[in-house]
């Protein structure tokens, strides 16, 4: 109750309860997080879709998960997409408090993007590094930077997260940019590729 709530008491009225202001669009889309932890499997079928849905070069057949970042076959066209994990750990504080059918685990995510290119002739590996159109560090890089990272909702940025069918997330956090390799040739074929690594925590329920 306010001041005017306890000097309303003394005068014999009582005052009208204070209503505090209705949540803006900004404030509800920052605080209204539900998570509910989820699986592996499913972070990274739902980077794979964002992945194809925003950025064009990326479908089916050239962006996909893979158990390794340099795949095993190509593509046909001249990019490549692969989606795989890195090293992980499961906190065993996590575990501890969450009970035995709940684990945290610390993972690692791979987004690795590659571009065709003649590499013995260095107009070509220059084109497929800071080339307008297919680029890896002028294109791609920010590309799939935005894409995991930045979103929209009701006209306001927000960050992009995986989510459960019923919209809970699935990350205790947001995922974090950790680091990138510079471009390199491909051992196998004539590509250019360049590995971003992501970090993630989730809950798995077991």
């Amino acid at each position: 109750m306010g001041l005017l709530g306890l000097l309303g008491r003394g005068f014999g009225f009582v005052a009208t309860p204070e209503t505090p202001p209705a949540p803006t669009s900004a404030l509800y889309s920052l605080t209204s997080d539900f998570r509910t932890g989820g699986t592996q499997a499913e972070i990274l079928r739902q980077v794979v879709a964002r992945l194809r849905e925003k950025i064009a070069e990326f479908t089916e057949s050239t962006c996909f998960v893979s158990d390794q970042e340099i795949p095993v076959s190509w593509p046909s066209g001249s990019i490549c997409c692969t989606v795989s994990t890195g090293p992980a750990q499961y906190p065993p504080e996590f575990f501890t408090g969450g009970g035995r059918n709940q684990i945290t685990k610390d993972s690692t995510l791979k987004v690795a993007v590659y571009v065709r290119s003649k590499l013995d002739h260095s107009p070509h590996t220059e084109a497929a590094i800071v080339g307008a159109d297919k680029g890896i560090v002028s294109r791609f890089e920010p590309l799939i930077l935005k894409t995991l990272l930045c979103d929209e909702r009701d006209g306001l940025p927000v960050p992009w997260e995986p989510c459960n069918k019923d919209g809970s997330k699935i990350l205790r956090n947001q995922l974090s940019p950790s680091g990138s390799t510079p471009p390199t040739p491909v051992p196998q074929g004539d590509f250019l590729g360049m590995t971003i690594s992501f970090d993630l925590t989730f809950d798995w329920l077991l």
